[in-house]
């Protein structure tokens, strides 16, 4: 029978390698009809902890600004690894096999994670930077209150997009709705410091 005339790392690396190809597809099928790790995990979930997300975190460990260790840069270097040192056995000593299988898993894990980091940027591109904003002009669509008393609301032309964002001024007199107002800096993380205008 063929599996009883593999040597036995053979045996292993074709596991392996299925078991990933098998992982990999359902990824993919995943991925493609729009189901997300969110849509399974709560943001403590644990595949989420270690999943493709923190490169958006720049936790784990990077190299050349990859994530050089994820779900799927681990699963690409075992399948292809895998599948070469099977079928390399065929031809070449085991430690030879092992050491090609290693190159290519190597190479196939870096691909994957020059995929995964193009992608998270190509879905961040179209976010707008808020500090984009400052020097810009836009006209308050909620009263802003006197002194930073409160928050208002403004209306922004940035990135070829009209945004809303929260706004806060110094100006002693409150910023009425429709009036024209200055940008000036970024408060916290999403709040406009603005002046009339």
């Amino acid at each position: 029978m063929w599996w009883d005339g593999l040597h036995t790392l053979q045996q292993a690396t074709f596991i392996i390698g299925c078991a990933t190809l098998a992982f990999m597809i359902v990824q993919i099928i995943l991925m493609l009809i729009g189901f997300t790790q969110d849509d399974a995990f709560s943001s403590d979930g644990d595949l989420d902890a270690i999943g493709d997300a923190d490169l958006v975190n720049n936790e784990g460990p990077t190299t050349l600004g990859l994530k050089i260790i994820s779900v799927r840069t681990v699963i690409a270097f075992l399948c292809l690894g895998s599948f070469t040192v099977y079928f390399v056995m065929f031809s070449l000593p085991w430690w030879a096999a092992v050491l090609i299988g290693i190159a290519v898993g190597g190479v196939a894990g870096l691909l994957m994670g020059l995929a995964i980091n193009a992608l998270a940027k190509m879905q961040t591109s179209g976010n707008i930077d808020i500090n984009n904003c400052v020097g810009k002009t836009g006209e308050v669509y909620l009263t802003i209150p006197a002194s930073r008393a409160g928050m208002g609301k403004v209306n922004v032309l940035v990135q070829e997009r009209l945004s809303e964002f929260a706004a806060v001024t110094d100006s002693p007199e409150p910023i009425k709705t429709g009036a024209g107002v200055r940008i000036l800096d970024v408060s916290g993380e999403h709040v406009l410091v603005v002046e009339p205008f």
